[in-house]
């Protein structure tokens, strides 16, 4: 735990949980949510993005079809950010505190996408999100590790990796080289 951050190294600000998410949950959400529903993200100024994404807590993606379905899995990951996110201040900086978050984003990256290392929290935004919080719901594809100052962190299906999303981490996902990448995202400040 963090009881000084100007006293901590970076390394001890990035908090990995194995296994938190249960696999039935994320085989759900990849089995849910279809391609009409993942739209591909194209933006001319950041040609090293390349990822499809859908936001699940959107009311038009819920209400488009199994609304009744998707409405619980909405439910069901508000309890898993509640318990991110209570997991983060018990155990690693315990003065964080968060009031919102930005919902869930769902990344679809197939063979040939790639996220370059970026941050969250740039000047500028609407926001002043405090931290990055990740799920990975898949791991039957090779390639795409995830990545915080260029170092590959392992993660397998239900792993939740969270960091704050400030200059100092900068972190990617590495190409995919076959399969598919299926991981769920979010910010909280």
């Amino acid at each position: 735990m963090i009881k000084n951050i100007f006293e901590s190294k970076i390394s001890d600000l990035i908090h990995i949980e194995k296994n938190f998410l249960d696999k039935k949950l994320c085989d759900k959400i990849i089995n849910e949510y279809d391609d009409q529903d993942i739209q591909r993200e194209v933006r001319e100024h950041m040609p090293d993005r390349k990822l499809s994404r859908t936001y699940l807590s959107s009311r038009e993606i819920i209400n488009r079809k199994n609304s009744y379905e998707r409405k619980k899995i909405d439910m069901e990951l508000v309890e898993v950010l509640r318990n991110s996110l209570k997991l983060y201040t018990q155990n690693v900086w315990k003065e964080f505190t968060f009031d919102q978050d930005q919902g869930f984003c769902l990344n679809k990256m197939i063979k040939g996408d790639g996220y370059n290392e970026h941050i969250d929290n740039v000047a500028g935004l609407k926001t002043d999100w405090k931290i990055t919080i990740v799920y990975l719901l898949n791991d039957n594809f090779q390639g795409g590790n995830f990545t915080v100052h260029k170092v590959d962190q392992k993660l397998k299906q239900g792993d939740l990796i969270m960091f704050p999303s400030y200059w100092m981490f900068p972190h990617g996902i590495k190409t995919v080289t076959k399969g598919s990448r299926y991981s769920l995202i979010t910010w909280a400040w």
